[in-house]
């Protein structure tokens, strides 16, 4: 079987994705804008209904990976109050303004996540090599990087995904747009040993309704069918 990493963003989405196959909850909010920092009791919440490991997101806003000092001050004590809390692991990447890893910043942070799995997410998407990405990731203590392998969709950089799995510094876990039906062939063609999912359709909330012309945001929920399904094949 194939190790299913699911995006969730509510105590419901982390029990239907448990109920349906996922080995590992990565948590966060603002899916809507690539995932941001969840609040500690969002955290508490949905550790509460599942027992599968969570990784949660620690990003402060959307549109970058080049952040302020004030913004990288605000990642630490994330970080701090989740490890306080327990949490597995953390999932964070900062850049310099040519797309390079923030090493100096990456290494404050990771300082603060004592005991927890180091993940970079998809900021290492942007950085000018991967290859020489995922060697600083490995110096700096990751345990793995969330990649498509430069591209949007994992399939599409599948090969680059087979460079980085035979590279062999870092555990590589591909995301972007992945579809059940293309998991064999993803798994034959970069030999990885597990998939990052983020399935989502946009949910009725009665209230939004009452809203008129005013909008106050999609409300989005995890569709579990595409976890069941990869959750039944065997590569």
């Amino acid at each position: 079987m194939i190790g299913i990493e699911v995006v969730c963003c509510t105590p419901e989405d982390c029990r239907l994705a448990a109920e349906a196959g996922a080995t590992r909850i990565e948590l966060c909010s603002g899916i809507e804008l690539g995932g941001l920092t969840p609040s500690p009791g969002l955290y508490a919440a949905c550790r509460a209904v599942t027992q599968l490991p969570i990784v949660v997101m620690i990003r402060p806003r959307p549109g970058g990976f080049c952040y302020s000092e004030d913004e990288i001050r605000a990642m630490e004590f994330d970080v701090n109050r989740f490890r306080e809390m327990g949490v597995r692991g953390v999932v964070f990447g900062i850049l310099l303004e040519d797309g390079r890893l923030d090493r100096k910043a990456m290494w404050r942070v990771a300082e603060r996540a004592v005991d927890c799995e180091l993940v970079c997410h998809r900021a290492c998407d942007v950085t000018p090599d991967l290859g020489d990405t995922a060697r600083e990731l490995r110096d700096l203590g990751f345990a793995r990087m969330l990649t498509g392998g430069g591209r949007d969709a994992a399939i599409d950089g599948a090969g680059k995904l087979r460079e980085l799995v035979d590279l062999g510094v870092i555990g590589i876990l591909p995301g972007g747009h992945i579809r059940a039906g293309e998991v064999p062939r993803l798994v034959k063609e970069t030999g990885v040993n597990e998939v990052h999912l983020g399935p989502f359709f946009e949910a009725f909330d009665p209230t939004s309704r009452l809203a008129g012309e005013v909008s106050y945001g999609p409300h989005w929920a995890l569709d579990p069918e595409p976890i069941r399904e990869i959750a039944a094949l065997v590569p």
